[in-house]
């Protein structure tokens, strides 16, 4: 899923030439705050002011400085998972020069149901991955 392409791209920087991060995860803090408070926690162990260090850790935003990989993002606009934390991510990999690319969804919630935003999707994979894997 998209919290394993973000994690994978942060903790492997050297591994991958490119990902795809769809409906990503990228701030557990966030999630706490403003989420689904009781799983943050249950999937941490404790409260992120217990174990601070820990969610940011395991939330790709903060430690979006060590991806070098190319990213390509897909969200759907109307995702339980607020969107501009995918955004934030997006334009911190820009501001960095990073080759990253982010497409939104609208009407689209954690996953893409629409049968032409699939097709659509599809299709941005084949060309991000065929002009970034080589």
């Amino acid at each position: 899923g998209g919290y394993f392409a973000s994690q994978s791209v942060v903790r492997h920087p050297d591994l991958y030439a490119a990902a795809n991060v769809q409906c990503g995860l990228v701030d557990l803090v966030t999630e706490w705050t403003r989420g689904y408070d009781r799983l943050a926690q249950y999937l941490q162990g404790l409260p992120p002011y217990d174990i601070p260090e820990e969610y940011r850790r395991d939330s790709p935003i903060y430690n979006a400085g060590r991806i070098k990989a190319a990213v390509l993002t897909f969200h759907g606009s109307e995702d339980f998972l607020p969107v501009v934390q995918n955004e934030n991510l997006h334009l911190g990999l820009v501001n960095r020069g990073l080759d990253a690319r982010m497409v939104k969804f609208l009407g689209e919630g954690h996953g893409l149901l629409d049968p032409e935003n699939q097709l659509y999707a599809a299709q941005e994979q084949l060309a991000w991955f065929r002009a970034h894997l080589r």
